[in-house]
């Protein structure tokens, strides 16, 4: 089953790029101004931030219902732009130790996982000002992420996926 799940998710993940090549290429034909397009560049909320703490405290209940545990994270991106972000980090427990997968409820796809790895994707409801979490994912031994764009019509910028022939 975990091999199908894994074959599946490169062939979304080459669905994803090639419709981007493709995009971006029928988008090319028709620009003749010459002039580049200006990429937003998403900005990172500073540690101890109002913000990197409410998007933190918006992620974590799912996490922990996930795995069971209280979770504290280790933050290696945390990228905002347009009312989306972004985390890619570690798990880690109260102690601030990488958190021991094998004694959460994801003990029996431990083994399969690649550590205490997390990576998850947030909205702001604009009505509410609130953040909402739109998904995430535990310990992906692929780059789980590299569609979002294209599922959940996120910045990929926020992604750190490149533009393809803009």
């Amino acid at each position: 089953m975990k091999h199908l799940l894994r074959t599946l998710a490169y062939v979304a993940l080459f669905g994803a790029l090639t419709a981007s090549v493709g995009t971006a290429q029928a988008g090319s034909k028709g620009a003749s101004s010459g002039q580049a397009k200006k990429t937003p560049k998403p900005t990172t909320p500073a540690p101890g931030s109002k913000l990197r703490k409410e998007l933190l405290d918006t992620l974590r209940p799912g996490v922990e219902t996930e795995l069971g545990a209280k979770v504290r994270f280790k933050v290696d991106r945390l990228s905002v732009l347009n009312g989306w972000a972004f985390l890619s980090g570690v798990l880690l427990d109260l102690k601030d130790q990488p958190i021991d997968l094998k004694k959460t409820k994801l003990k029996e796809d431990a083994q399969y996982m690649d550590g205490p790895s997390i990576y998850g994707l947030l909205k702001l409801n604009a009505s509410k000002k609130k953040w909402v979490r739109v998904t995430h994912v535990i310990g992906p031994t692929d780059v789980a992420w590299s569609d979002w764009h294209v599922r959940f019509k996120c910045p990929k910028e926020i992604l750190g996926i490149p533009a393809l022939l803009d």
